[in-house]
C-alpha cells in the first residue's frame, strides 16, 4: 500500500488536494476513522482494497453515506 499511497498523495498534491491517511486494522477502527474524517471536514473517501475493507465493505459504504462523503472504491461490488 505504500507505493499506492505515495502515488495517490503526489497526484492529489499536484491538483491542490490534501489527503489524510487513516490506518484501519480492524472493524472497531471504522467509527473513529469516520469521526476523524468528519472532524477534518473531509469531502471524500478513497478506499484501498485490503482484506478488512473487502470483508466490511457494506459498513464502509454505509458510514460514507451517513457522513455524506463521496466514495471511491476499488470495485463496483462495494456499492452493488
Amino acid at each position: 500500500m505504500r507505493v499506492f499511497w505515495k502515488e495517490t498523495r503526489d497526484a492529489a498534491k499536484s491538483v491542490g488536494l490534501r489527503l489524510i491517511a487513516l490506518d484501519i486494522r480492524g472493524p472497531e477502527d471504522f467509527e473513529p476513522a469516520f469521526g476523524a474524517m468528519v472532524k477534518e471536514r473531509s469531502e471524500a473517501l478513497s478506499c484501498c482494497l485490503t482484506v478488512i475493507t473487502s470483508v466490511h465493505r457494506q459498513k464502509i459504504v454505509d458510514l460514507a453515506a451517513k457522513n455524506r462523503l463521496l466514495g471511491m472504491y476499488p470495485f463496483g461490488d462495494f456499492t452493488a
